[in-house]
């Protein structure tokens, strides 16, 4: 993944990040201090997540945000006031975030320097976008793969919220305990009950499908226990393409979109189309809840800095989330040719 210049740690760096070197590793944290996120959209849950990031201390953050702030901004985001309604978004932001942490780089600009300059997105590390149309998704993710960068998208819709990743490559380890019985000396019987165990690491690597792939792809066999994720997955995205169509979100109209879905994926629309959850969406989609929010980003977080920090013991999440806090439950789903796999010698500790 793109990376920016890098450079050591000053003194008062050291200083302010001490806690966090100590639980990571000085390396993990000069990665942090070489990256460069862009944010597309403070909607949502991305506003949360440039707040993770920024008290970690990454290096550089861009923010895309055009609108200005309204009332339902103000409720559902939890660092804007009744006094900053009709400001410019942005800017409210980058005042707030650059002061509580002045040695991130904090930055503005505006979607359509993204969209209307080929050369936008060199140098970032990762892109995290949230509430976005359709379009504009498949859009941004294939420029993301084009530039080996990593894309991270959430929506966040009343008490329901969605996730996805595309992290291309991702290298990691993990360590497991391996047990062998003892071999007896020759002309004894082997004690069964001698049993030797040694710790191993096995080097991982995460494949992630394009964006394009996903929104297309056959899905596993849909059971009970994981059948809500893709469901919310499908159905979001009826509306999300409604809105890059500028078709009216009429109950019809998404049923439709789901069909469409489920045919293009050879998916029976039946175990798919949900109308409680449709007749949910259409009165919650457009609203954040601040809960949700948290609640998600704290996941999609954790993930971001892990790519950032290139962290060989915690690989992101394959490769999409569900929340629904009317169960109070969180569902983590891989859609498309999502795969983990061994692909180094066992080595022993």
């Amino acid at each position: 993944m793109a990376e920016a210049t890098g450079r050591d740690l000053t003194a008062d760096e050291l200083k302010v990040y001490d806690r966090q070197v100590r639980v990571w590793g000085l390396e993990k944290q000069k990665r942090m201090l070489q990256s460069k996120i862009l944010f597309l959209s403070l909607d949502g849950t991305n506003s949360e997540v440039l707040k993770n990031c920024v008290l970690a201390g990454v290096g550089a953050c861009t923010i895309v945000e055009d609108s200005i702030v309204t009332k339902e901004n103000v409720e559902s985001h939890f660092y804007l006031a009744p006094s900053h309604i009709g400001q410019k978004w942005s800017e409210v932001a980058l005042k707030y975030f650059h002061e509580m942490n002045p040695r991130v780089q904090l930055d503005i600009r505006t979607k359509s320097d993204i969209q209307g300059n080929a050369e936008s997105m060199k140098g970032y590390t990762i892109v995290s976008m949230s509430n976005q149309d359709l379009k504009f998704q498949q859009q941004m993710a294939a420029k993301c793969r084009e530039l080996n960068i990593a894309y991270f998208y959430s929506r966040s819709c009343g008490l329901y919220g969605t996730a996805f990743c595309d992290c291309i490559e991702f290298h990691w380890s993990k360590t497991i305990t391996r047990e062998q019985p003892m071999f007896a000396e020759e002309g004894e019987p082997m004690d069964i009950d001698n049993i030797q165990t040694e710790q191993i690491k096995i080097k991982m690597k995460n494949c992630y499908p394009s964006f394009d792939s996903v929104c297309t792809c056959q899905l596993a066999k849909l059971r009970k226990r994981t059948k809500f994720a893709p469901a919310l997955f499908i159905t979001v995205q009826a509306f999300e393409q409604a809105i890059s169509e500028g078709t009216d979100r009429t109950k019809a109209q998404i049923i439709q979109n789901i069909q469409a879905n489920c045919a293009a994926r050879g998916l029976d629309a039946n175990a798919i189309v949900n109308e409680e959850l449709i007749e949910k969406l259409m009165t919650t989609f457009d609203c954040n809840i601040g809960i949700v929010n948290a609640w998600l980003a704290g996941y999609i977080s954790n993930s971001v800095i892990t790519c950032v920090q290139q962290d060989e013991k915690h690989p992101p999440f394959l490769n999409m989330f569900a929340v629904d806090a009317f169960g109070s439950a969180i569902h983590q789903y891989k859609i498309g040719k999502c795969t983990q796999d061994n692909i180094g010698e066992l080595t022993e500790l």
